[in-house]
């Protein structure tokens, strides 16, 4: 991997596929997303990432052309979704496809940040010495390289709902998302950030929600 990394974000769904709802508010999974993806597209470029979107508005990919993109440019792939359970379930969650691959490593990382950071159920599997789940989601088969799907909440949980569409939240979550993309990058890449050096986003994320405590209090 080059010193000027590419990362691809893939905001899921699009057009007629709106992903999950919430059938009282009428709030879509492809909406919060992409609004999501553009935040982490950001944040990752102010830190020298060469960050892209499998798209920028509402249209519609199939996986194969998600993890084709990926392919074709070499990159690792940032699958961002919501979760639904028809009010049942609440929390976050990482999967990667089945065996020990390098898309672990990142999918911990992530997960470590965001449980740090957010007071969310971390819904962790641990029986593989990881904390990702995995599945034979198209989108992570079909990537020849690292790639990472993640829930970011349950849209029809109204804790969550509110979680997911608070800007100053999303704002965050980017800034979390991004130091672990780009401390994983350092660690498994010749990568550097463009300005401050290399954090744990563990520790980093910690000293961000005790900042934002105080500023409540």
């Amino acid at each position: 991997m080059s010193t000027q990394a590419i990362i691809l974000i893939d905001p899921g769904h699009g057009d007629q596929d709106s992903g999950a709802l919430n059938g009282v508010t009428g709030t879509r999974e492809k909406d919060v997303v992409l609004a999501e993806g553009k935040a982490l597209q950001r944040a990752l470029v102010k830190r020298g990432v060469d960050a892209r979107l499998t798209r920028d508005g509402d249209e519609f990919l199939t996986l194969s052309a998600r993890a084709k993109m990926a392919n074709d440019l070499g990159a690792p792939l940032i699958s961002l979704h919501c979760n639904a359970s028809d009010g049942g379930g609440h929390g976050f969650e990482a999967f990667t496809s089945p065996g020990q691959t390098d898309s672990d490593a990142l999918a911990t990382k992530m997960l470590r940040s965001y449980a740090g950071m957010f007071d969310l159920r971390a819904r962790y599997d641990l029986r593989d010495g990881d904390l990702d789940k995995e599945e034979k989601f198209a989108v992570l088969t079909r990537t020849i390289g690292v790639a990472v799907l993640f829930e970011l909440g349950f849209i029809d949980d109204p804790a969550d709902e509110k979680f997911l569409l608070d800007p100053n939240f999303r704002e965050q979550r980017a800034e979390v998302l991004a130091d672990a993309i780009v401390f994983w990058l350092e660690q498994t890449s010749d990568f550097k950030r463009s300005k401050a050096p290399a954090v744990d986003p563990q520790k980093d994320s910690l000293e961000m929600k005790m900042d934002h405590l105080r500023k409540v209090n």
